[in-house]
């Protein structure tokens, strides 16, 4: 039971590098990379989850650093990865 828990966050990983979100930049379709910001943000979180089992984030931050669509895009993944899971 504990691996399945613990690999939540790397299958989600790999999940959302395939999933296509729009380029900031140029507007076109492009697949999800993480960058400088939220590659931090991720280590931080998987160490708080593996020491835990608990997320628990305050954010501060400035806008067009990523935050928001990281969390979203973590929040759904948890919702799939248990079932009968809310998230809010």
């Amino acid at each position: 039971m504990r691996q399945q828990e613990q690999s939540w966050l790397d299958r989600s990983r790999k999940l959302l590098t395939r999933l296509p979100i729009k380029h900031i930049a140029t507007h076109r379709m492009s697949p999800f990379h993480f960058n400088p910001n939220q590659e931090l943000r991720w280590r931080m979180i998987g160490e708080q989850w593996r020491k835990d089992r608990k997320i628990r984030i305050i954010d501060l931050k400035s806008r067009r650093v990523g935050v928001s669509a990281q969390t979203d895009s973590m929040m759904w993944c948890f919702a799939l990865a248990f079932p009968n899971m809310n998230t809010k």
